[in-house]
């Protein structure tokens, strides 16, 4: 796939990237429609970057469409409309029950295009974790 990928400060490359695999049965891949551009992003490109990273998708604050889910996933389908925020959480825990994942009690919590932990949605497609929360 095409994407917006981080090299380092200033340096951010349109290029081909490795597409996205389910990691776990409660993954869906989003096939992406329109990404926004925030402050997060110019951050790391100016080099304020959240991790020393390199090599990962920039980009959260999604939208597209499903084209694969995990075997766990129950509340989406392949062909859904979605909205993606900007972080993911276990999923578990109290505060990701009632819809807080900054307040994740597990570390389960993630940015998208932040890091290569979570590739971004500055791309053609994106693996999103616990895709039922």
């Amino acid at each position: 796939m095409k994407g917006l990928v981080y090299h380092g400060a200033k340096d951010i490359r349109y290029e081909s990237h490795e597409d996205p695999k389910l990691a776990a049965d409660t993954d869906v891949i989003v096939k992406v429609e329109a990404c926004s551009i925030c402050g997060s992003d110019l951050h790391i490109y100016h080099g304020q970057g959240f991790s020393a990273d390199t090599g990962f998708c920039v980009g959260h604050e999604s939208v597209g469409e499903i084209v694969e889910s995990g075997r766990a996933v129950r509340r989406l389908k392949v062909g859904d409309k979605v909205m993606l925020s900007a972080a993911v959480g276990c999923g578990m825990c109290g505060p990701c029950m009632a819809g807080k994942t900054e307040l994740c009690r597990t570390g389960g919590l993630a940015c998208y295009g932040l890091s290569s932990r979570l590739g971004g949605g500055q791309a053609e497609a994106i693996r999103v974790p616990m895709a039922d929360i």
